[in-house]
């Protein structure tokens, strides 16, 4: 994603996200699963910390094509 900077500009942030995962289609039906996982990387303009954090999840479902 786009590094973003906060309307006080006193925080960065960037992140990146990947995703994959497998799909099956039935005629109109689609059943899939997927996991992803977006690190985000914090800055603070105004002194050196910064923060790290991770997101990881899975998502199963299906959809209609009509």
């Amino acid at each position: 994603y786009n590094k973003v900077e906060s309307e006080d500009k006193s925080l960065e942030m960037e992140s990146t996200r990947s995703q994959w995962g497998v799909f099956l289609d039935i005629s109109f039906i689609r059943i899939f699963a997927y996991q992803f996982e977006e690190n985000f990387d914090y800055q603070f303009t105004n002194s050196s910390d910064e923060n790290e954090k991770q997101t990881k999840g899975t998502a199963t479902g299906i959809r209609l094509y009509f």
